[in-house]
């Protein structure tokens, strides 16, 4: 009939940033330099992240119609209700190990750290005569209470290191390279630099003089002394050398002291989930949860089909798929794994092609300015190569002869019919 089912897809790309290929490279250039470890060397991957489903999340296939079939009444779309927030981590195979057999060397999700939780609770009712401000107020204060709202409000510091200590304390007792998104909460600044940067000049003096520090609390010193350098003394007095420090590098060091066991993070580059094998792993989840949903689904029952999807690929062991005897985890990294390293070829291409020297421009022929004979001596000509002769034919030590040359003697070239030519170069 000349339809297609689904959405429509545009063609346009978004140029990329400087900054965003910067990072970019970076990642790839990274990743490819661990793939190439020797293997007792190499960080095991782990990929992170977070996501979200709502109330009326469906994946049915009935776009089709018939606009002269009276009886095929169209519902109208239900608006996407309440949330669940969801959060997980999957890992690699074990790089350490050929075939591995065992669950914790093979790819799977990482136990005890696929959560759910109820997002976007509604609003409380608002009072008579409440003002907008203090409306506001009361809605951030039961926000807050709740840890509900929007998808990025149910986010943050707090709550995101809270279960990233619990996420290194499940990981394998191995180095691992933690994978995740540059939101804002994955790059918060460590508790103490934020709670000095925030600081006023007189809670700053105080917290000086606190730790030990001069004290600059005199008028005659407290004029004289700047913001600046009273940070510069909190951060010596309490030997601050990383001004940079997160508070996931910082949760890092902690465990790394106690256990010995070095974990870094990997930030993957903005616009690129490509990179990111745990969104096919939320797309699987979400799908199957979305074509199970009717007009009678309940909010409830979106949580206890979500809850069912999670305790599915816990315990998947690669059985879930006849075909390939491969955990879901495994398939969607090996795919995942085999786009980057794509990526990464070509961005090496790349560098190598501009390193190249570029090779000079063959020679351009005016057309019919040279004849067969002339051809060869005026390409050799042209790369310095050619000497003059007398025209004649020139026997090879061989026997053999070599072409005519033309004479060099002037700059111009005698055409077959002993016209001057002066189209020669």
């Amino acid at each position: 009939m000349g339809y297609l089912r689904g959405k429509r897809r545009g063609d346009g790309q978004v140029a990329l940033k400087a900054k965003v290929k910067l990072q970019r490279r970076e990642y790839l250039e990274w990743w490819s330099v661990n793939k190439r470890l020797p293997i007792e060397e190499q960080f095991r991957m782990v990929y992170m992240d977070e996501s979200y489903i709502h109330h009326h999340y469906h994946r049915h296939e009935n776009s089709l119609w018939d606009p002269n079939d009276e009886l095929d009444l169209q519902q109208k779309m239900q608006h996407k209700g309440k949330r669940y927030c969801i959060i997980g981590a999957i890992i690699e195979p074990n790089p350490r190990v050929r075939n591995p057999t065992q669950p914790e060397d093979r790819g799977h999700v990482v136990p005890g750290l696929l959560r759910q939780w109820e997002a976007g609770l509604k609003k409380p009712a608002r009072k008579q005569n409440e003002s907008d401000k203090d409306y506001d107020a009361r809605c951030k204060k039961k926000l807050k209470e709740s840890h509900s709202g929007d998808y990025h409000k149910n986010f943050d510091d707090e709550n995101f290191c809270a279960w990233f200590r619990d996420l290194l304390r499940a990981l394998p007792h191995q180095p691992c390279a933690i994978a995740m998104d540059n939101a804002s909460y994955h790059k918060a600044a460590a508790p103490v630099l934020l709670k000095i940067k925030k600081m006023l000049k007189p809670q700053l003096v105080a917290f000086l003089k606190e730790k030990g520090g001069a004290d600059y609390s005199a008028p005659a010193d407290y004029g004289k002394i700047t913001c600046a350098r009273l940070r510069e003394a909190i951060y010596q007095q309490l030997n601050v050398n990383d001004l940079e420090l997160t508070h996931v590098q910082e949760i890092l060091n902690e465990f790394e002291a106690e256990t010995g066991i070095k974990h870094i993070v990997v930030y993957t580059p903005p616009y690129h989930s490509d990179l990111q094998p745990i969104e096919l792993l939320w797309a699987e989840i979400k799908g199957r949860v979305g074509r199970q949903y009717d007009d009678r689904t309940t909010f409830k029952n979106v949580g206890e089909r979500l809850h069912a999807e999670f305790v599915r690929v816990l315990e998947d062991k690669g059985n879930l798929n006849a075909n390939i005897n491969r955990t879901i985890v495994e398939a969607i990294i090996g795919h995942t794994d085999k786009l980057t390293a794509k990526m990464a070829r070509e961005l090496e291409e790349e560098d190598a092609g501009a390193t190249e020297p570029v090779a000079p421009p063959e020679p351009v022929f005016p057309e019919g300015a040279l004849d067969d004979v002339a051809r060869p001596r005026a390409a050799a000509r042209s790369s310095g190569k050619a000497e003059a002769d007398d025209g004649s034919a020139q026997a090879d030590e061989d026997g053999s002869s070599e072409e005519e040359w033309e004479s060099d003697d002037s700059s111009e070239s005698s055409e077959p019919n002993g016209e001057a030519s002066s189209d020669d170069e």
